[in-house]
């Protein structure tokens, strides 16, 4: 989606095309003239003389010096294969940050299900402190304490959704998508590659 509607890719395959559009004309002549000319001729107030005395057509075409037209099409096929390179770079570099924002997805929608776990223990904590208070079992301090525990969770939990809402917002911009549409959660980290593909020669 994103290799197909992202406008950075849009006008790196526009500059692609006009490339190679330059390249396949590179090496054409140019266009013959035709001209016409009247000699001898008697004068008149037209465009035309009222008599003539000869006309001669011409139709020339001019040929570029040996090796000029071979040279053009060769800065064509190296200006189409630079807007290659440009469309390549642009859509690796755009692959390369949607990776990276799955992975930060991928690291909040986690971090989201600690806290989430966490706040499930938090809430049976409130739940007995409250009833020891009530029956004398333990402070007020003591109760009060859990349930500021469980306040700060809920702070940090209402940060990290505020956080994956604007990572699905960015991640969404990069596909050419609305920033509001629905995202399904990542399921996962890409796997490493194999270690043989990251020895230096190989790279």
């Amino acid at each position: 989606t994103a290799r197909n509607q992202h406008p950075d890719i849009v006008i790196a395959a526009l500059e692609r095309d006009m490339a190679a559009a330059r390249a396949s004309a590179a090496d054409s002549l140019a266009d013959p003239t035709f001209r016409v000319e009247f000699n001898d001729n008697t004068r008149s107030s037209g465009v035309l003389p009222d008599q003539l005395g000869f006309r001669k057509y011409m139709l020339e075409q001019s040929f570029p010096l040996g090796g000029k037209r071979d040279l053009r099409r060769s800065i064509a096929d190296a200006d189409t294969a630079d807007a290659q390179a440009r469309q390549d770079q642009v859509a690796n570099e755009l692959a390369a940050r949607i990776k990276a924002l799955q992975a930060q997805r991928y690291l909040a929608q986690a971090g989201l299900r600690v806290l989430n776990e966490q706040r499930g223990l938090l809430d049976r904590t409130v739940e007995a402190a409250d009833r020891g208070y009530a029956q004398g079992r333990i402070g007020q301090e003591g109760a009060l304490n859990s349930r500021l525990a469980r306040n700060r969770l809920e702070i940090e939990i209402a940060r990290l959704q505020g956080d994956i809402r604007q990572l699905d917002a960015r991640l969404n911009g990069l596909l050419g998508r609305d920033t509001s549409a629905m995202l399904q959660p990542p399921f996962g980290l890409a796997p490493m590659p194999r270690p043989e593909r990251l020895q230096f020669e190989s790279l």
